[in-house]
């Protein structure tokens, strides 16, 4: 697998200060695995930048009947419980409908209709899956609370963003504390629409220079949000990765049909 930990959430915020402070958090890309991705379980680790390579993860055993990209994310869920020892019941997997329902848990398991979830529950892991899409994770230090969501531009302009904000300070969070990783997710340049989605971003955000149709800069409004809610800019970590572009992610665009989902994953450590 390969796994990216967000700076923004370590203590000094700069690379190479390994895991973040209180909390686990990273963000699964597609596996480089050889063959038909069944592998000889969890290898070495080894960093790469600010990529980490931690081998392949073994045959799940899933039946044939279950798609690969679905079996794919399902190892992925698997792999980050089994390499922070978690069980199942401490993992957070949202079904996403591209909505903006967040959840406010205490306890792991599948849940239908929301695409975020915030907690202030330690070794309770949230968990995101993408392919093109931002995940979102949130994390004030001070308070103990983190949030994860899923944002497409129907989440996005839906206000998944200032309602998680809203459900972490209902737990007693305050915008000003929070940290934010903004995941590899599709750019500006290949995130083309129709007028329909461009009128619904402001217009500061919807680009017309790149070809016949518009542009929506996702990214960068998501950022926006997250600095009208009074989150200091140099608290937000924006990751530069195009997931169309760079062939270690997952691109629904991209692939279609065939393409999985990358993970991101944010859990509280135990104090």
């Amino acid at each position: 697998m390969l796994v990216k930990e967000p700076v923004i959430f370590s203590d000094s915020g700069s690379r190479g200060e390994g895991r973040a402070s209180g909390v686990f958090a990273g963000f699964v890309f597609r596996e480089l695995m050889g063959g038909d991705g069944a592998g000889g379980g969890i290898g070495h680790v080894r960093t790469d930048g600010d990529v980490i390579d931690v081998g392949a993860g073994g045959d799940s055993g899933t039946e044939n009947t279950v798609s690969k990209a679905t079996r794919s994310t399902n190892e992925k869920l698997a792999w980050i419980r089994n390499h922070y020892s978690l069980e199942s019941s401490q993992q957070v997997v949202l079904n996403q409908v591209h909505g903006s329902e967040v959840l406010s848990c205490s306890a792991g398991g599948e849940f239908d209709g929301y695409d975020a979830a915030v907690t202030s529950t330690r070794n309770l892991m949230l968990t995101i899956r993408v392919a093109d899409c931002a995940a979102v994770l949130l994390y004030d230090s001070v308070h103990g609370v983190i949030g994860a969501l899923h944002a497409g531009w129907r989440g996005a302009v839906a206000g998944i963003v200032p309602k998680t904000v809203g459900a972490m300070r209902a737990l007693g969070a305050e915008a000003k504390e929070m940290r934010v990783y903004v995941s590899p997710s599709i750019s500006a340049s290949c995130f083309e629409v129709g007028e329909e989605v461009a009128k619904q971003f402001p217009e500061a955000f919807v680009y017309r220079s790149f070809g016949k149709k518009p542009h929506v800069d996702l990214k960068s409004f998501l950022q926006e949000q997250c600095l009208q809610l009074g989150i200091p800019h140099g608290q937000i970590e924006v990751d530069k990765i195009c997931s169309m572009t760079d062939r270690r992610c997952e691109s629904y665009r991209r692939d279609g049909a065939d393409a999985g989902r990358m993970v991101a994953f944010l859990a509280l450590q135990s104090e």
